[in-house]
């Protein structure tokens, strides 16, 4: 799934979207007899939005370039004042991340968590008719507003309300469970520190030791050492499963135009897999879901790409086709195609998505918070600035990789 570009794809409603904050108050003077009234801030200290969402600006000048975006709710901290707190129109400095006006923060309480320490949402889809937002989780209680038939929405995790029947969303108001389907995200998750090539299995399949198949398939989605590629199979220890079924893993050269050193990524589009690297080290593997192929409108551009934006959490929409709340890890490195996570289906290994790279929720999370640059904390989207370090992405379609020799001891290895 993909926000859109001129290519018809949704508009990015988080980082890039324009917000208006509203003007400062004006300045407060005291009487001419009187001491100025101390200062209510203390540097350091926590924060939470007043407002529901605020931009961050690179420097504390309103004609600053957005630097990333802050949501209510989230704890952050803002280390000084420029030119101080007490100068009306006062900026809040977040070290040296940003800023934005002091007016739009406040003192935050002690139960505030910044917003990457919070649970993960609850997904759902809306069914037909539509959802009632009540302002109470009761039948009775007042309704606040209407949402649509086939909206994926997000609720906050509450398990003692779910085991009420209700949701509750995260700007406020409640939804029946009778009125949403719930999604049950993936449990996959690739592999990390790999060794040597290896085969995910996308479908159940037998393994076949001296033309007889197993009794029991090995099920769908484990991960086998690579000791051979056939014609139509695939050899592994113990013998040999069908190539129609597996996904190859290989450990991929860097490219010359990445830093030695640099993290980054590669994503094979013909087996839909992905690829992490420290340097020349190979780091993760795991599936992936990418575009459709059959448009141009859908399809994964191949290139050598730089991640430009990081988001917690994103709002992807189409109109007539879907509209996703929340989607989680989202890592935009070519336009509107982005890596992110997917909780609304389990077909990692195979291309369905509208141009994205879908990841299980796992392996966004772990590629998210090991991509460069950190999201400072409490933040919900960062701009990736010109001279921070990247994550590189390679997208590409490329032959298989080298296999190594296996000793001879271990061709007959059960897996």
């Amino acid at each position: 799934m993909s926000p859109s570009s001129s290519r018809g794809r949704a508009t990015l409603p988080g980082l890039l979207g324009a917000l208006v904050l509203g003007a400062a108050p004006g300045p407060c003077f005291a009487a001419p007899d009187e001491p100025a009234p101390a200062s209510p801030w203390t540097l350091p200290f926590d924060a939470v939005l007043k407002v529901d969402a605020a931009n961050v600006r690179q420097r504390p000048d309103a004609r600053s370039p957005i630097n990333g975006l802050l949501r209510r709710g989230s704890r952050f901290r803002v280390t000084g004042c420029a030119p101080s707190c007490d100068a009306p129109g006062a900026w809040a400095l977040l070290g040296t991340d940003g800023a934005l006006r002091l007016a739009l923060v406040e003192q935050a309480p002690p139960e505030a968590r910044p917003l990457e320490e919070l649970p993960e949402f609850l997904y759902g889809k809306v069914l037909k008719p539509g959802a009632d937002v009540r302002a109470e989780p009761e039948e009775r209680a007042r309704r606040v507003r209407r949402e649509g038939a086939g909206e994926v929405l997000a609720f906050v995790r509450d398990e003692a309300l779910l085991a009420r029947g209700w949701l509750a969303r995260p700007g406020g108001g409640f939804v029946s469970t009778q009125q949403v389907r719930l999604d049950n995200p993936s449990a996959f998750q690739g592999e990390p520190n790999p060794s040597a090539p290896m085969a995910f299995l996308v479908k159940d399949a037998p393994l076949t030791a001296g033309g007889v198949p197993a009794a029991e398939p090995l099920p769908r989605f484990s991960r086998v050492p690579l000791l051979a590629l056939e014609a139509r199979t695939v050899r592994v220890p113990g013998g040999t499963l069908p190539r129609a079924a597996v996904r190859l893993a290989f450990h991929r050269p860097r490219p010359p135009s990445i830093p030695s050193g640099a993290k980054w990524v590669h994503v094979e589009l013909s087996e839909q897999v992905l690829t992490a690297y420290e340097g020349d080290t190979w780091v993760y593997a795991t599936l992936v879901s990418t575009g459709r192929a059959d448009s141009e409108d859908t399809t994964t551009h191949r290139g050598h790409f730089r991640v430009w934006s990081k988001t917690l959490h994103e709002l992807m929409a189409r109109e007539g086709q879907y509209f996703v709340e929340e989607v989680p890890y989202t890592q935009y490195f070519h336009g509107s195609e982005a890596l992110h996570g997917a909780f609304w289906h389990d077909r990692f290994g195979f291309p369905v998505t509208h141009g994205c790279v879908n990841l299980s929720l796992a392996d966004a999370r772990w590629l998210f918070n090991w991509a460069p640059p950190a999201l400072p904390s409490g933040w919900h989207s960062f701009r990736v600035l010109p001279g921070a370090e990247p994550l590189h992405v390679v997208v590409e379609r490329a032959k298989p990789g080298v296999i190594p020799a296996v000793p001879s001891e271990a061709v007959g290895a059960a897996p």
